[in-house]
């Protein structure tokens, strides 16, 4: 007993000891630190030399367009490339030095002649994020860029940024050379196998081989991620012997997966599976069934897809338009009753996308109806329209019918549907909103300005000429100038 005292009191003399020690110790440190990190203590801030800031230090997006105009490439380079802030963190700089990238990005490519495409090249090659680059100089039809731009990828295959950028390339959708490098990955990002299943079935030897890959990384790997939704629309040959053991696995994770896959098997088997599986409790269930057997596309499939129709669930009513992908008899009928859905703005919004899949004649009328929804003050869903519009620009022919849904979205409470509206003006090319788009230019939130800019450099380029040239600081230049 006396021991056990004896030791714990020694154990408390050590600890006091030591924190004593630490005190002592701190205390002799501390007033050196300011020194060894290169800053002074308050009263003698002037005696240590301060690191030199950035040389574009407070330099606008507005001055960053003004060097792409003015053809000063290589500055926009430069800024591209410019160095982090020295000292203390400043969220506010941050973000202004973001913004000024993206209008690197966003000038270069806007105006993309030779000599933007080769700056656009060299911000690649310096080892900096670069998808979007990538992404436009895709659509370049010089070969010297093509090339260079897999060379750095070749030389940078660790890169995520430029495998997003190659894989978000619609224009290099049949290139040999992007299947080749996407195929070789392991395992396969989420943008490389979005690619692969986009590869389009014209492109006959491509598609082949993007499908066998796609098909076979799915397979190998137990509980891949969410292979039920990558296998949708992969055509193989093992598809169906695939499903069959998936729907055979203990583990109910990989059994559930399987469930929207079932319009892969023959009509009859399927419609037994999807019989059964609609009488579910789980709602989830319910919903991956009603997705199955709008893909079955056939006339046999309408009792059950009318019962699942009157389902309380409007996630289950959503999935049965969103696998509304081929027209059948009795089932464009369908998605006009649901695009009137009253429940779900959701639910609406696919059962439109369904409408344009079909080439159905109410699919414009239905779109116009979600872009101009009077009670969606954020104006979120039509957001998401827009998306799908620029996907599918030959839905609206008559340009005038868009311009009230311009109106609307720029006005927008949501910074995001306000960028929208400058994205239709310059997809469409819009005449007569250049004074929305110089609003724009004025916003608050970069992303609707960053959409102006490009906007009104393809409707009016002498106009944002004007606009920039005139209102650019004079002091501006020399200011960068002494910095450097």
């Amino acid at each position: 007993m006396r021991s056990n005292r004896h030791n714990k009191g020694q154990a408390t003399t050590i600890r006091l000891s030591l924190i004593v020690g630490f005190i002592i110790a701190s205390a002799a440190i501390i007033p050196w630190m300011p020194a060894v990190c290169g800053v002074a203590p308050a009263g003698e801030r002037g005696m240590v030399p301060q690191l030199q800031k950035s040389a574009y230090f407070g330099m606008s997006e507005r001055e960053v367009w003004a060097c792409a105009l003015k053809g000063d490439y290589a500055e926009v380079v430069s800024i591209y490339l410019e160095g982090e802030r020295p000292g203390e963190p400043d969220v506010d700089w941050d973000r202004r030095r973001h913004s000024r990238r993206d209008a690197c990005i966003d000038s270069l490519v806007s105006i993309f002649d030779d000599g933007a495409q080769r700056a656009l090249l060299e911000m690649l090659e310096a080892r900096r994020p670069g998808n979007e680059i990538v992404e436009a100089l895709a659509c370049s039809e010089s070969e010297e860029i093509i090339s260079g731009l897999f060379e750095v990828y070749e030389r940078r295959k660790e890169d995520l940024s430029l495998t997003v950028g190659v894989a978000r390339s619609g224009c290099l959708r049949t290139d040999p050379r992007a299947v080749d490098t996407l195929c070789r990955g392991k395992p396969l990002s989420f943008h490389a196998r979005k690619f692969l299943i986009n590869v389009p079935s014209s492109a006959t030897v491509l598609h082949s081989k993007a499908q066998k890959r796609l098909c076979e990384y799915m397979m190998r790997h137990k509980k891949s991620e969410y292979r039920g939704h990558w296998l949708r629309d992969v055509e193989c040959a093992e598809i169906q012997d695939f499903v069959r053991q998936m729907l055979n696995e203990p583990d109910p994770e990989i059994f559930k997966e399987a469930i929207p896959l079932l319009f892969k098997l023959p009509e009859d088997e399927a419609l037994r599976y999807i019989s059964h599986f609609a009488q579910s409790e789980d709602r989830y269930i319910r919903k991956d069934v009603a997705y199955a057997v709008a893909r079955l596309a056939t006339e046999r499939a309408i009792p059950i897809i009318k019962q699942l129709l009157r389902d309380p669930d409007y996630a289950v009513r959503s999935s049965i338009a969103e696998g509304m992908v081929k027209s059948f008899p009795g089932v464009e009928e369908i998605a006009l009753k649901l695009s009137k859905d009253p429940a779900s703005y959701w639910v609406r919004e696919y059962a439109a996308y369904a409408l344009v899949r079909m080439g159905s004649v109410h699919a414009k009328e239905a779109l116009l109806a979600l872009l101009l929804i009077p009670d969606d003050k954020e104006n979120r869903v039509a957001s998401f329209v827009v998306d799908f519009v620029k996907k599918h620009p030959g839905i609206f022919k008559d340009r005038d019918e868009l311009r009230p849904v311009v109106s609307l979205l720029s006005r927008s409470e949501n910074p995001f549907a306000r960028a929208r509206a400058a994205e239709l003006v310059r997809m469409y090319s819009l005449k007569g909103f250049e004074s929305v788009l110089e609003r724009l230019l004025e916003d608050e939130h970069p992303t609707p300005r960053r959409e102006a800019y490009k906007a009104l450099c393809k409707a009016n380029p002498d106009r944002l000429r004007e606009i920039i040239l005139h209102q650019q600081s004079p002091i501006r230049l020399s200011n960068r100038t002494e910095c450097r």
